[in-house]
């Protein structure tokens, strides 16, 4: 949906507010996939990780996000409506570019590993059980630990989706559910997890928003008001 509802400001003021809410969708685009990644549901792991209270941060940046959008008078909805176009766009541009140019690499990468659902014949009588086994996040690795192939191997003889996700921060990987206590970096003290966790993990959602989302929407936008000299936002 195009929202133009600001012709009175200067194309200086519209150009800016178009790259300050092009920043913020980037940025919750990483926090929507963040959201319906998955969690971890009882496993020794999950047991092990320490309250970061990560949420309380994200609290602080949707007071924030909802004072711009009052500001720059843009709908909740209309917002959502550009968020969806802008998952669509983003989504085919990255399946269509090769991996040679995906130039952001993770810093470090948690396991994470399921038994897939599966039906089996059991009792005297046939009967049917489905075996529906949940996600479970393991440790967190630094990228070349020779531990993080090991484990990468082990996990894929005794499971049938294993998958290595990767962070810029191991920060991050605590609040997506994998446990670090295989870093050095990684004092496990509860005062320090409570300050950094959510502010860098709040940053690497926007770096990773602005890399993956931010030029794609905006070119979109520039070709846009080329051709119809109308702003998305």
């Amino acid at each position: 949906m195009i929202i133009n509802n600001q012709k009175n400001i200067s194309p200086a003021k519209r150009w800016m507010r178009m790259v300050i809410l092009t920043a913020l969708v980037s940025f919750c685009l990483e926090l929507f996939s963040f959201i319906f990644s998955g969690f971890t549901t009882g496993s020794e792991i999950a047991d092990q990780l320490p309250w970061t209270f990560y949420w309380i941060w994200l609290i602080f940046f949707f007071i924030g996000f909802s004072l711009i959008l009052f500001r720059f008078k843009v709908s909740f909805n209309d917002f959502v409506s550009n968020m969806i176009g802008g998952i669509l766009i983003s989504s085919l541009f990255w399946v269509l570019v090769p991996n040679s140019f995906k130039f952001l690499t993770p810093n470090y990468y948690g396991i994470q590993s399921r038994i897939i659902s599966r039906t089996h014949n059991e009792g005297v009588v046939n009967e049917q059980v489905v075996y529906d086994f949940p996600l479970e996040f393991g440790f967190l690795y630094r990228t070349g630990d020779s531990e993080l192939l090991a484990q990468l191997n082990d996990s894929n003889m005794e499971n049938d989706y294993v998958n290595a996700r990767g962070f810029l921060f191991w920060q991050t990987g605590l609040a997506y559910g994998f446990l670090p206590n295989r870093l050095p970096e990684y004092t496990g003290k509860q005062l320090s997890l409570l300050f950094t966790v959510g502010p860098i993990f709040i940053a690497e959602l926007f770096i990773r928003g602005i890399y993956a989302n931010f030029l794609i929407i905006l070119l979109v936008d520039v070709v846009l008001f080329i051709f119809r000299k109308k702003h998305i936002w």
